[in-house]
C-alpha cells in the first residue's frame, strides 16, 4: 500500500512538470503574437512565468534527492519486526540454555568452581537482558522511521496532485490573452502555498533521519560496550579437582 503511494506521488511530480512545460510554451506561442509596443502591459505576466520557472527549479532540485532514494516503510517495519521479535526470541532461547534450572543432569556442583560459574552465569543473562533491550531500541527506531518516510509520501502525494489540478487549470484559463493574468495568478498563489509545504515536510524528514541515525549510533556503542564486558570465567578456581565439588 505505501510503495503505491510513492508511485503515485512519483507520478503525479513527472505529470506536475510536464503540465508546467505546456503551460510555458502556450504562455511563450501567445506572447510571441503580442507587439513590443505593449511590452509593458505584458511585463507581469513574464514576471509571473519567473516566478513560477524559478520555484519550480527549486522544487525540481529538492524532488532529485527522494526520487533516488525512496525509502521503503514496508521493509522497514519488516526489518523492525525481525528485531522486535526473532532477534529478541533467539536471545531468549539463548538465556534459556545458559539458566542452570533448565539443565537436564542429575548432578550438582558446589565449591569454588560452582560460584565462580554461577557468578559469571549471572552477569552474562544480564549481558543478554541487555541485548533484548537494544534490539527494541532498534525496532522502535526502525518504526519510526517507517512511519515517518510514511507520512512524508502520503503528504507530498496530497499537494503534488494539487499542483497537478491547478496547473491544469492554468492550462485552461490561459487559452486566450485576456486569461493570462489569471491564469499565472492561480498557479502562482497555488504554488506559492503548495513548494514551500513539500520544503516543510522534507526538513521534517530529515530531522527525524538524523534523530534516528543518532540513535543507532548509541544503539551501536551499547552493543560494543556489551561485548566488551562479558563477563568471563575465572579459571583459577576451576583448575584443581578440589574446586569442584558434588553437592548432596
Amino acid at each position: 500500500m505505501t510503495n503505491d503511494v510513492i508511485d503515485q506521488a512519483i507520478a503525479g511530480y513527472d505529470k506536475f512538470r510536464q503540465l508546467v512545460e505546456d503551460l510555458f510554451q502556450r504562455v511563450r506561442d501567445t506572447l510571441d503574437w503580442i507587439p513590443d509596443a505593449l511590452a509593458e502591459l505584458v511585463k507581469p505576466i513574464r514576471d509571473g512565468l519567473a516566478f513560477i520557472g524559478d520555484k519550480v527549479a527549486e522544487f525540481e532540485r529538492a524532488h532529485e534527492k527522494f526520487e533516488r532514494d525512496k525509502g521503503d516503510p514496508d521493509k522497514l517495519r519488516a526489518y523492525a519486526a525481525e528485531w522486535g521479535d526473532k532477534f529478541t526470541q533467539r536471545l531468549d532461547t539463548a538465556a534459556g540454555a545458559l539458566d542452570p534450572a533448565s539443565l537436564k543432569t542429575t548432578v550438582y556442583w558446589s565449591g569454588p568452581a560452582a560460584r565462580t560459574y554461577q557468578i559469571a552465569l549471572s552477569e552474562q543473562l544480564k549481558k543478554i537482558d541487555a541485548a533484548k533491550d537494544l534490539g527494541r531500541q532498534m525496532r522502535d527506531s526502525l518504526t519510526n522511521l517507517a512511519n515517518a518516510v510514511e507520512t512524508f509520501w502520503l503528504t507530498y502525494n496530497s499537494i503534488i496532485w494539487g499542483l497537478v489540478g491547478a496547473t491544469a487549470a492554468a492550462i485552461v484559463s490561459a487559452a486566450t490573452v485576456v486569461g493570462l493574468p489569471a491564469a499565472l495568478g492561480i498557479l502562482s498563489a497555488e504554488i506559492a502555498a503548495g513548494i514551500p509545504a513539500i520544503f516543510a515536510i522534507i526538513s521534517v524528514i530529515d530531522t527525524t533521519v538524523d534523530t534516528i541515525q543518532n540513535e543507532l549510533v548509541a544503539i551501536h556503542d551499547k552493543a560494543d560496550d556489551l561485548g566488551e564486558g562479558w563477563q568471563q570465567t575465572d579459571t583459577s578456581t576451576m583448575s584443581h579437582p578440589g574446586d569442584w565439588q558434588t553437592a548432596g
